[in-house]
């Protein structure tokens, strides 16, 4: 991608390598066609109002404007995934289904390119939305779903769930038609009380007494 001067970016949470930030319309909306590749299909996928975030193909433009406009009305929070070192966008992520009193909600994360993964770049996205679900939101149990497609991503899922201190649900059996057939949604679940406190968010949690 070449060199050149760092992109200056308005973190909302930083990590290590990698830092959520607020997305604009327009970059949002125009990222529609990525979601075209059948890989992402079988990353980590929630809806919202009727709409997957992290769909599966055939994307379409007038889909991601609909997207928006749960984004605009507070239905889905969208971050996008940056690289601290130069403020490179890797991907997405997104909490949906935000509810109340349970303080629950689905989290999704996703990198666009093959090369930015496997890099501990998702895994931290998760830390980090995960942290802020609990200590900007106030959120008490956030959910992972995914589907048992493909090998390597239920192994990545899972990797990231051992990092926040998530365990296993239970098991949508048949619950999404993908690559030609019925699938399986595990769904892993993360609690405030097993969370590790994350030093990303400690400037937005509570002060005792």
């Amino acid at each position: 991608m070449g060199g050149g001067t760092a992109k200056t970016v308005d973190w909302l949470v930083k990590g290590s390598q990698v830092g959520l930030v607020t997305p604009t319309r327009e970059s949002f909306v125009h990222r529609w066609d990525l979601y075209n590749d059948p890989r992402l299909g079988m990353l980590t996928a929630f809806q919202t109002a009727g709409v997957a975030v992290i769909a599966k193909p055939p994307v379409t433009r007038e889909h991601r404007e609909a997207v928006w406009e749960d984004v605009a009305s507070r239905g889905l929070m969208a971050f996008d995934i940056n690289l601290v070192a130069d403020g490179r966008f890797l991907g997405e992520a997104g909490l949906s289904k935000i509810a109340w009193p349970q303080a629950s909600a689905d989290i999704a994360v996703a990198l666009f390119e093959e090369e930015d993964r496997g890099l501990g770049y998702g895994t931290e996205a998760v830390m980090l939305l995960v942290a802020y679900a609990f200590d900007a939101l106030g959120l008490n149990r956030v959910m992972i779903r995914y589907l048992n497609v493909n090998e390597a991503v239920v192994h990545a899922v899972e990797h990231s769930a051992t990092e926040v201190g998530g365990r296993l649900a239970g098991v949508e059996r048949d619950a999404d038609w993908a690559f030609g057939s019925y699938r399986d949604r595990l769904v892993i679940e993360v609690t405030r009380e097993d969370f590790p406190p994350h030093p990303a968010t400690a400037h937005l949690r509570e002060l005792p007494g």
